[in-house]
């Protein structure tokens, strides 16, 4: 199949989120969008010879079923990795080494299980490619390739990576380190709207109600995290949100970030009507996804694993929080909102250590009982009801981080409160559900936290509590807590 160059801007793109100074050698990679057939061709260069390569990402492989080798002497193979199980898609050569490999493979629109989508449809024939995929090694060796991409597509249409566009082509060095990572790519006839702090590509084919939402909305959460924080990121991030108007049942809403962007999906056309549940839906996962881009981007998570907590519950926690502030819930929904995440924690810990859920498999505890620990930090460290005050502990945390490469831990979090606070009791009950549990009676310990923060609760029966809608309680309690709790 012939694939034309297009005139248009071709731009040599070094993004600071994804790339750096490497010394690792280079493959070239063209990836070629035939929008007619929605499909694609990739053909990688290689400076020297290679009797093949390994494809960086996969759990499973799948490549080998379902894209075609356009070369002859070429084969699908399977290499397995032992330590985590997971199984990489191979492409052997037969032959003589070569230096060029080509494929070409059709839009790929499913949901594989912990993996990113290859592509995702916008309504308008616009197409987001996860160049993650694509990234690859060469057969034999260990090394990471700096990988130079050169992304085309036909006349009249785009490619938006990040903070950069071209019109029909765009070129990308992307480092060693970053290669595994990989980004979206937007190849389509939209152009991102650019704003102050971000940037952003809606689809055109958003229901109506909900694109005039979002629009204003996204730039003044960018700014509101800005101010509550006190740090401006270092990148103007871009925000991606498709549309598939299926006829799947009910509200489905995914979202997620990689470097420098993120990237949500609405499918269903349940979202064409208003409704107070599909305005809080998208609500909280928008205004959680966008505070990542300071806890999970400019500030991480020292180790992976449960401290987790803290990115995931600073997400949660201010997005509940700035929601709030800007009348887009009022108070008693919010209150409800924290009430029932902390009996959904008080539930999920069973007695055990937050640090100890990844081992038991309750990834859930790290968004709740994240939420929950963060709303108890913020309310012991202030010192008054001045609005300064109200975030004063994440401005003092992540300015105490800023100081140690950036790095988030649970001890850091006590440090910081204890400055703030002036003795070690303020952290006590956070040091407890942190490090050791709480096995007996939690359920008084999580009426103290709430109390503390001026939610009037009481201890109830399970069936009387404050819980979510279609929240499934566990069949006997635990023994570390005999009551939930009810907002009052």
């Amino acid at each position: 199949m012939r694939f034309p160059l297009w005139a248009g801007l071709l731009l040599l793109v070094e993004a600071p989120a994804l790339a750096g100074a490497s010394a690792a050698p280079e493959i070239g990679i063209e990836v070629a969008e035939a929008p007619a057939e929605d499909a694609w061709r990739v053909t990688y260069r290689f400076a020297d010879p290679v009797a093949g390569m390994v494809f960086q990402r996969g759990r499973s492989a799948y490549r080998g079923e379902e894209w075609e080798l356009l070369s002859e002497g070429l084969e699908w193979a399977e290499e397995h990795q032992p330590a985590s199980g997971e199984i990489r898609d191979v492409v052997a050569v037969t032959g003589p080494p070569v230096r060029e490999i080509a494929l070409r493979f059709t839009s790929d629109f499913r949901t594989r299980v912990k993996a990113y989508q290859l592509t995702v449809p916008y309504t308008d024939g616009g197409r987001l490619l996860y160049t993650g995929d694509l990234s690859v090694r060469v057969a034999g060796s260990a090394g990471a390739l700096d990988h130079r991409w050169r992304l085309r597509t036909s006349a009249g249409r785009n490619v938006v990576l990040l903070d950069h566009h071209g019109e029909g082509e765009l070129e990308w060095l992307e480092s060693a380190e970053s290669t595994g990572d990989g980004t979206y790519v937007y190849f389509g006839p939209g152009r991102p709207e650019v704003r102050e702090r971000m940037s952003f590509l809606i689809d055109p084919g958003l229901p109506a109600w909900l694109r005039r939402e979002i629009e204003p909305l996204l730039p003044r959460l960018f700014d509101r995290y800005a101010q509550i924080t006190g740090v401006e990121l270092a990148f103007r991030p871009l925000v991606l949100l498709s549309y598939r108007p299926t006829d799947i049942s009910g509200l489905t809403f995914k979202g997620g970030t990689l470097d420098g962007l993120v990237q949500m999906a609405a499918e269903g056309r349940a979202w064409e009507q208003e409704t107070r549940d599909a305005r809080l839906m998208w609500l909280d996962r928008s205004a959680h996804e966008a505070f990542h881009f300071w806890t999970g981007q400019m500030f991480v998570a020292a180790f992976d694993g449960a401290e987790q907590w803290i990115t995931e519950g600073a997400a949660d926690h201010y997005a509940l929080a700035t929601m709030l502030e800007m009348g887009l819930v009022d108070s008693t929904a919010h209150r409800r909102q924290l009430v029932e995440r902390a009996n959904e924690c008080l539930i999920g810990l069973r007695g055990r250590p937050l640090l100890r859920s990844t081992e038991t498999g309750d990834f859930h505890n790290l968004y709740v009982c994240g939420s929950t620990l963060w709303l108890a930090a913020s309310t012991a460290a202030r010192r008054s009801d001045e609005a300064d005050e109200e975030h004063a502990f994440v401005r003092a945390l992540l300015a105490a981080a800023e100081r140690s490469e950036r790095k988030l831990t649970s001890y850091r979090i006590l440090e910081t409160l204890h400055s703030l606070t002036g003795g070690p009791w303020a952290g006590a009950p956070l040091a407890r559900l942190l490090f050791q549990g709480v096995p007996e009676e939690a359920d008084e310990l999580f009426a103290s936290l709430m109390a503390a923060a001026g939610i009037e609760v009481e201890l109830v029966a399970p069936e009387e509590a404050t819980l979510h809608r279609g929240y499934r309680l566990p069949e006997e309690p635990d023994g570390s807590w005999s009551r939930l709790l009810r907002l009052r």
